[in-house]
């Protein structure tokens, strides 16, 4: 049986970007779309004939670690991850922007401050430690689960800070053929992190302490798969990022 790769689209870490790419690699029997959460994905993939899944290379969604539960096939996973304060701005600024979300009109209500200490669940599930959480499968935020899912089941972490790059990883690693991509569904009118205050900051990183774990432990993961390519492929990443250093 063909390889599955599952592909966790964490909220605002560039998983838009990657689906566009996606669209231009596999065609439309090869690739699966997952957006009602993973109860709804886990059973559409348990129920989808072994004959059919054998075409699908690619599954895409936001839901938590455990697909592979529910298929016989071989599989790994990618993520991408984001340093968590920029993902939560970036998260809020994107809800204001996006008039049919269920949350656009309570944080269009709301200030940046008052949207992340709100005691709502809806909103918290968002912001409180989201990437552990979903990496991590269990429904809670646990970074030593999400580092042995990370070790045992991934085929890389990448980072949208450096998407380029990652994007640069996957098409080494899974012999891609696609051409190099902007990100997409970036949010234009959110501020720099840089320009948001030091305690909104300072709130949102005492809500991530996991996600801070695992984003450097994502890092140091990363910084080891730019490494280990070979001479050739490093020269290549070298000129393409204009980095003299890896």
């Amino acid at each position: 049986m063909k390889k599955i790769i599952i592909f966790i689209h964490i909220p605002k870490t560039a998983g838009t970007s990657m689906r566009k790419i996606i669209e231009k690699q596999y065609n439309v029997m090869q690739r699966r779309y997952y957006y009602n959460g993973y109860q709804d994905a886990f059973n559409r993939l348990k129920g989808t004939p072994q004959q059919k899944l054998n075409t699908v290379k690619w599954v895409q969604g936001h839901f938590q670690f455990g697909l592979h539960e529910a298929i016989s096939n071989p599989v790994e996973y990618i993520a991408m991850l984001r340093h968590p304060v920029d993902r939560v701005i970036s998260y809020y600024y994107f809800l204001r922007e996006n008039p049919r979300h269920p949350l656009h009109q309570k944080a269009k209500s709301l200030h940046l401050k008052d949207f992340i200490m709100s005691e709502e669940n809806i909103i918290q599930d968002g912001i409180n430690n989201l990437q552990t959480t979903l990496i991590s499968g269990e429904g809670t935020p646990s970074f030593e689960k999400a580092k042995k899912n990370i070790d045992e089941h991934f085929m890389m972490v990448g980072l949208t800070e450096r998407f380029n790059e990652s994007l640069f990883l996957m098409r080494k690693k899974l012999k891609w053929y696609v051409p190099y991509s902007s990100r997409h569904n970036v949010t234009r009118s959110r501020p720099k992190m840089s320009q948001v205050s030091e305690d909104v900051k300072k709130i949102i990183e005492q809500k991530n302490e996991f996600d801070f774990q695992l984003y450097e432990y994502g890092k140091a993961i990363f910084q080891k798969h730019l490494e280990e390519l070979d001479p050739a492929a490093q020269q290549e990443l070298r000129k393409m990022t204009g980095r003299t250093k890896l």
